[in-house]
Formats: structure tokens, C-alpha cells, sequence
């Protein structure tokens, strides 16, 4: 059972993803997801699950929790997912970043391995699409990560 303050952070969240634009589908996940996690939070840690509580011990503690669940990993792709959706608006809400790493670090088993380009393209496009993101406009970052790769290169 989650707090009272975690509801309203919960609230605050939600009015969050509205604001982008999110289909009714995607912020019913993405609070759900949060929800498990604070959850888990305290029942596993014995922890109130504030937004102090968001740290890269607890992070990493959560993932270990759902790989020795034998969550599948695409489940784990998606609480990652909103994870980072989480991380991003405390940043901007409420100006709190998790110190020792960035959302950046916090990624999939998956892509940790053998990074190519066109890995890192592909999941730079499924991110655009997630956003909503036009076809013409995703075509263009595309394009636009291409040429500045290959500036870098020469």
C-alpha cells in the first residue's frame, strides 16, 4: 500500500505525462510501473518510497529484483522505460537528479552489448515514436544523427 505523499507524487506525475500528450494507455503504465516500485521500495528495503528514496543503489536493487523474478525482458525494457519517464520529471518538477548517474545509465541488459549504430539508431527512432513523434519529424533526427556522426568521423 503506497503513502498518501506517494499518491500525490503519483497525481503530480500524471498531470505530468498528460501534459505530453500521452495516450490514456501509456500513463495508466507508466503509473503503474511507479507504483510497483515504490511498492517494492517498502516491502524490500523498508523504505517510505519519497522522492529521496530514487537513488542508483535502490535502482539497481529493483533490477536485480526483477531479473531474479524471471521478469520477461521486455517487461523489464518497459518499467526501465518509465523509470527514466520518472527520473526525467523529478528533474524538471521538482529540480532532483539521482547523483552517481544519469537516466542514460539506467538501460536494459540488452543494450548494454555491442552498441552499433544502427542499434543506436533504431532505439533513437522506437524513443521518437514512443514521444509521438511525426515520420517526417523522426525522419529528420535520423538524418540529422547520421550527418553529425559522419562529421565526427572525418
Amino acid at each position: 500500500m503506497i503513502s498518501g505523499n506517494q499518491l500525490e507524487i503519483l497525481q503530480h506525475f500524471k498531470s505530468f505525462l498528460s501534459e505530453s500528450k500521452l495516450s490514456s494507455v501509456s500513463i495508466k503504465n507508466y503509473l503503474s510501473d511507479i507504483r510497483r516500485y515504490f511498492e517494492w521500495l517498502q516491502n524490500n528495503r523498508n523504505i517510505s518510497g519519497t522522492i529521496r528514496d530514487f537513488t542508483e543503489s535502490a535502482s539497481n536493487g529493483y533490477l536485480k529484483y526483477l531479473e531474479t523474478c524471471n521478469t520477461p525482458q521486455s517487461t523489464i525494457n518497459r518499467y526501465l522505460a518509465s523509470y527514466r519517464r520518472f527520473l526525467t520529471f523529478l528533474k524538471i518538477e521538482y529540480r532532483y537528479e539521482i547523483e552517481s548517474h544519469s537516466t542514460d545509465q539506467i538501460r536494459s541488459r540488452e543494450t548494454d552489448h555491442h552498441l552499433t549504430p544502427e542499434k543506436l539508431i533504431q532505439q533513437f527512432r522506437e524513443s521518437l515514436t514512443s514521444e509521438r513523434k511525426t515520420p517526417s519529424t523522426i525522419k529528420n533526427y535520423i538524418s540529422d544523427v547520421i550527418h553529425f556522426w559522419t562529421w565526427i568521423a572525418n
